[in-house]
């Protein structure tokens, strides 16, 4: 016998009829079925407008994207031009240094340095900020409340109607409404896009730079970090000199004399090879800067995000094609998204004759139309409700049915 609360049972004169509570599935094919009128609707008020080209979306975060699009590019453009600078502050350091200062001279960099520092210094500024489109699931579970009257037997079932069928169906009804579609993440890209073009000219840019650096390091940095340490041996050495000179006996002012120019002409050789130095270390640390964050931006735009989707780089690849032009250009985007799903079975009991079930599904799905300026162009929502009636004694289902309910406006 069955046990209450698990199993919904009814005893007709004619037999019985034992529905699981978590039987229904029919009742959710009833209202997969419903998104096939949505979609001919959708593709009719679609195709009024008319449209171009459509990218067929599920989620509403256009915005969002459309951000991760405008940062990318604005990004990569920034670290592009800093990338170039730096290395041209790079070569610009590696040619031969100018006449050097003479030992009188007050001067503490070479004439032109300073704008050199400053120029790669303020190149140097940019702040790596990418948006991340975070990717959004659209949909809704309304819970059904079951209830029991006196010749009735109600089964409740939530459920969540999978997006992938209304968009199949939108996109199939679209085609037949003779407007262009693609839908968002399932399509290849374009041969040449500028979003892919750009990047790899940014990715060419940092191997120059990491090329020159090092050439750099090799041929100006590495020579100037020795005669730095060649220097304070010299000039250690010319102060022994000095220090032996004035505690010789008897007194030699000449050697004294002669300890103390070498002295002072190995601190002004060590001062200029330290200068050298710096400004070496400055140019290859700034060089590095850039690198570093050429490097992060790439990591962090050819990612993709923990929850899934596109990487921001091939997002912004997508939504070029909403600020381009041309035959392929994307002129309006179509969100369709099903809102709310949910499905009842019916079994009614007859005291003569075999009992009967109705299977009944709904839902309500919603559209907006929005042209790649922003403005709505269409939008819609519809609620669906259908129902399958099946004979149990017969073994037979009956034709379908289905209205879309819309609400009577009772305010006068």
């Amino acid at each position: 016998m069955a046990q209450p609360g698990n199993v919904a049972a009814l005893t007709p004169g004619g037999g019985s009829v034992q529905q699981d509570a978590a039987a229904g599935v029919v009742a959710e094919l009833v209202a997969y079925s419903l998104l096939n009128h949505a979609a001919q609707q959708i593709a009719e008020g679609v195709a009024a407008v008319p449209p171009w080209r459509v990218l067929v979306v599920e989620d509403r975060t256009l915005a969002a994207t459309d951000w991760s699009y405008h940062a990318v590019t604005e990004q990569m453009g920034r670290l592009s031009a800093e990338l170039k600078a730096a290395s041209e502050k790079v070569a610009e350091a590696s040619a031969p240094p100018k006449q050097l200062p003479s030992p009188s001279s007050t001067a503490s960099v070479h004439p032109g340095q300073e704008g050199l520092l400053a120029e790669v210094a303020a190149a140097a500024t940019a702040a790596l900020g990418v948006a991340n489109a975070v990717p959004a699931v659209v949909g809704a579970i309304a819970d059904t409340i079951g209830y029991l009257r006196t010749d009735y037997t109600i089964t409740g079932r939530a459920f969540t109607v999978k997006s992938t069928a209304l968009v199949t169906a939108v996109a199939r009804a679209l085609r037949q409404q003779g407007v262009r579609s693609e839908v968002d993440g399932f399509h290849t890209f374009p041969a040449t896009t500028a979003s892919l073009a750009a990047f790899s000219d940014f990715q060419h840019l940092q191997r120059d730079l990491t090329v020159s650096r090092l050439t750099f390091v090799q041929q100006k940095l590495s020579p100037a970090i020795a005669e730095v340490a060649k220097g304070n041996t010299a000039l250690m050495a010319a102060q022994a000199e000095v220090t032996a000179a004035r505690a010789a006996q008897p007194p030699d002012q000449v050697r004294e004399k002669l300890a103390e120019a070498a002295a002072e002409e190995a601190a002004d050789r060590l001062s200029r090879a330290q200068q050298a130095q710096t400004l070496a270390q400055q140019v290859a640390d700034l060089a590095a800067a850039s690198l570093t964050r050429a490097s992060t931006f790439e990591t962090t735009v050819t990612t993709v995000p923990a929850g899934g989707g596109l990487p921001p780089l091939a997002v912004a690849a997508t939504l070029e094609r909403l600020h381009a032009s041309g035959d392929n250009a994307i002129t309006h985007v179509l969100y369709v998204g099903v809102d709310v799903a949910g499905g009842e079975t019916v079994v009614k009991k007859r005291f003569l004759g075999a009992p009967g079930i109705r299977y009944i599904g709904s839902c309500q799905v919603s559209a907006m139309l929005v042209g790649n300026d922003g403005d709505v162009a269409w939008a819609r929502t519809m609620t669906l409700v259908g129902q399958l009636k099946y004979s149990p004694g017969k073994g037979k289902f009956a034709t379908p049915e289905m209205v879309e309910v819309k609400m009577n406006d009772q305010s006068r």
